[in-house]
């Protein structure tokens, strides 16, 4: 370790012992967080191949296979994400449920539109990095999921 790296450490606990966030502020912080987009209702992460299973990724050394599921009352977004041995690219396909018109593939300000045919989705070409999906309920009103990095 360094010796810039030690006195980031001592200036950060520091920092935690003398000048800590007040339990208000962060709960004021998490309850905004919350309140980001009042119309869409969030699709939560609930299994991730990578996270749930990790023997299987450290034995997969190409990483190619990644499957995820995010639900949101009565709505599932079923991802496979396949990453390109050769390209790096990644290549998402899946299933939805509960949700009605296109996908949408967010990534930073750049969104893709992808038809859904019989709750089916096939995208490829993705470049890796941070996204999340949204669809719109039977009511009209969007699901979005969670950021998670491709």
């Amino acid at each position: 370790m360094s010796t810039d790296d030690e006195l980031e450490s001592l200036l950060r606990d520091l920092a935690a012992q003398h000048d800590a966030v007040p339990e208000h502020v962060t709960a004021a912080a998490k309850a905004s967080w919350e309140l980001r987009d009042l119309d869409s209702r969030i699709a939560t992460l609930v299994a991730d191949s990578w996270r749930d299973q990790p023997a299987v990724a450290t034995r997969d050394s190409l990483g190619t296979l990644r499957m995820l599921t995010f639900t949101s009352d009565g709505a599932s977004i079923e991802v496979d994400v396949e990453t390109d041995s050769i390209t790096g690219t990644r290549r998402m396909r899946g299933f939805v449920t509960g949700a009605d018109g296109d996908l949408v593939i967010e990534r930073g300000r750049t969104r893709i539109t992808v038809p859904l045919v019989d709750g089916q989705f096939d995208v490829e070409g993705l470049a890796p990095g941070p996204a999340r999906l949204s669809v719109l309920d039977p009511t009209g009103g969007r699901i979005v999921t969670t950021w998670v990095s491709l």
